[in-house]
């Protein structure tokens, strides 16, 4: 009785577990649409000599070379083959997910090849932020920065000790959009460390009317200052230059200011383009 019982349990796991075929590549292994096993007793996976697959390709098991795929038969230790953007996706089944794919998965996260090249992206909310080519070249794209300048030539600023704020309304790139034209002002999207610089072109300078020179970059934490004791004697024209490494941080702000001091307000600051006078600056670290 006990005999028969077994039987009639045994039989149908016998069926469930019968190979459907062979891979062609390898005799040995075994292949099932939902589950295949050379051997199952007591609900129990028996080690086998030959490679195992579940539902193949989704997962393999080549037992001679200590292979594992996922998706494919596989010929590396670990062997991943997906269809779409994203082939492996680490996730808190949430909110937060990483992405190994492709560029432009439209995934929260991402560290991707662009397919057909060479090149390695790492990105953030479905964009990638960092760019390695296939020469080695890494483009920042997202990397905060700009490039600032006034329109128009600003006339009888200063020259009377007028402490003047250039007005730097027109931008030619601004990254970040961290550059507000109508207050000539940078704002410090992160905490960090800033390479500003500021040039100002200056003309109607007069020895007979005017003295000393001041320049300003007004930063939230540092105000950083260059001076210069007298104007040109043989020509009414200057340039001034200010490249500052500034700590700033998040929410901070940049403008600049300039001064002549003297007895007449006829010193005029060059705008347009080319860009006689500009405010640019980068996030470094």
């Amino acid at each position: 009785m006990k005999k028969l019982l077994a039987l009639i349990i045994f039989l149908p796991v016998l069926a469930w577990a019968n190979p459907r075929d062979t891979n062609p590549t390898n005799p040995d292994a075994v292949y099932q649409n939902d589950l295949d096993l050379r051997d199952m007793v007591n609900s129990r996976i028996q080690e086998v000599d030959g490679d195992i697959c579940i539902d193949y390709p989704t997962f393999c098991v080549d037992v001679v070379n200590n292979f594992v795929g996922i998706g494919v038969s596989p010929s590396t230790k670990l062997h991943i083959v997906g269809s779409g953007s994203s082939v492996i996706r680490v996730s808190d089944g949430s909110n937060y997910t990483i992405n190994i794919g492709y560029k432009g998965s439209g995934n929260t996260g991402l560290i991707a090849t662009s397919g057909g090249t060479a090149e390695l992206a790492l990105g953030t909310n479905s964009t990638a932020r960092f760019t390695i080519d296939e020469t080695g070249a890494i483009t920042q794209s997202y990397q905060p920065s700009f490039l600032a300048y006034p329109s128009a030539t600003a006339t009888n600023a200063t020259g009377d000790g007028t402490n003047f704020k250039i007005l730097y309304n027109t931008v030619v790139f601004d990254l970040g959009s961290d550059f507000n034209t109508g207050t000539n002002t940078f704002t410090a999207p992160v905490d960090g460390y800033h390479q500003l610089n500021v040039i100002i072109q200056v003309e109607e300078l007069s020895t007979a009317n005017h003295g000393g020179v001041e320049m300003y970059l007004v930063t939230s934490n540092q105000t950083y200052y260059r001076q210069q004791n007298d104007v040109p004697t043989s020509v009414n024209r200057d340039t001034y230059i200010l490249p500052i490494f500034a700590d700033m941080d998040a929410n901070d702000t940049a403008h600049v200011t300039f001064k002549v001091d003297g007895s007449n307000k006829s010193v005029d600051i060059f705008g347009t383009s080319p860009l006689y006078t500009n405010f640019s600056g980068s996030l470094i670290n």
